[in-house]
């Protein structure tokens, strides 16, 4: 018996419970850890529209962007994910991606 990766796991997961934000964010953090990052983005993309408040999507698709070089993209995720944080009264979340728009100056 050939055991699942983690990645087709989470992939059946998602395919039967579509519009599970939870389920749909790990598989977005799964295809980061492979390095494809438009696949990524799809699902954070995903999950904010599920859930505009999800605040780490916008971060984790800010990132994704940056490391598919767009730079312009990852701006603005991080940006409407800093409103939402702040929203949120998520000081955490705000502070991390107000961070990382900041080592984004300056590269477009």
């Amino acid at each position: 018996m050939v055991e699942k990766s983690r990645l087709e796991e989470i992939k059946e997961l998602v395919a039967l419970e579509p519009n599970d934000t939870f389920c749909r964010y790990a598989l977005g953090m799964e295809y980061m850890g492979i390095s494809e990052f438009e696949e990524a983005i799809r699902h954070f993309e995903e999950v904010i529209r599920l859930d505009p408040s999800y605040a780490a999507a916008y971060f984790q698709a800010g990132l994704a962007s940056q490391k598919n070089h767009n730079i312009p993209g990852a701006k603005e995720y991080l940006s409407k994910g800093i409103e939402v944080a702040d929203k949120k009264g998520d000081r955490h979340a705000r502070d991390e991606m107000r961070s990382a728009l900041e080592n984004l100056e300056g590269l477009d």
